[in-house]
């Protein structure tokens, strides 16, 4: 598949994806308030839980009314994630672009689900909201924090262009121990690979 395909004419037709890579393997779209039971058990993997630094559950009322909060709050961009693999988009995670006060920066936050790890889409849905939010949000920065001892998650943001701007010294726990919390930060044009956004004739028109 080319790169002018990246924009899927098909995404709204039964509310999937609107925005894939070009091996069409992974696509991003809108965060869905019918997909609730779905994050809240990707949420509670104790896998999730370890990476977000999350101690205890929370609770079906908390996270309908965090949902609905999440839907309405205007700075946030939530996605789901989608496997493109089998040929019918498939839920399988979620990304989150937190705007700041000056509309410049935003904070990123990644959750795959349990059973779609380690099939490279991390890194692909990484690079598709890295890309929606320099080309669409019009940002130029986009941040991320990690517990050091996370070096899955670290690699990936490696891969996709994220640099390490500093830490925050034993702020984070892993498995009841204390470590370091890392920054890592990129900015527009650092990104590794071209935008599947801004070579999409869809999107520029023609020359």
């Amino acid at each position: 598949m080319s790169n002018s395909q990246a924009i899927d004419d098909r995404a709204d037709d039964n509310g999937h994806f609107s925005l894939r890579n070009a091996d069409n393997t992974c696509g991003i779209g809108a965060y869905r308030s019918d997909l609730l039971a779905t994050y809240m058990r990707w949420e509670h993997d104790p896998a999730s839980m370890i990476g977000f630094g999350q101690r205890v559950p929370i609770s079906a009322e908390r996270r309908q009314k965090w949902l609905e909060h999440q839907l309405s709050n205007e700075s946030m961009s939530r996605f789901t994630v989608y496997d493109l693999t089998a040929g019918t988009p498939t839920p399988a995670g979620f990304t989150v672009l937190t705007q700041a006060a000056d509309g410049l920066s935003a904070e990123y936050e990644l959750l795959i689900a349990p059973e779609a790890r380690g099939r490279g889409l991390a890194k692909e849905a990484t690079l598709l909201t890295v890309d929606y939010g320099f080309h669409i949000g019009s940002l130029r920065t986009i941040w991320l924090r990690a517990a050091a001892r996370n070096a899955a998650a670290l690699a990936v943001y490696q891969r996709c262009g994220f640099q390490e701007g500093g830490r925050l010294r034993q702020t984070r726990l892993w498995l009841g121990e204390p470590c370091d919390e890392v920054f890592m930060d990129i900015q527009i044009g650092e990104p590794p690979r071209p935008s599947v956004i801004r070579v999409c004739p869809s999107v520029l028109g023609p020359p």
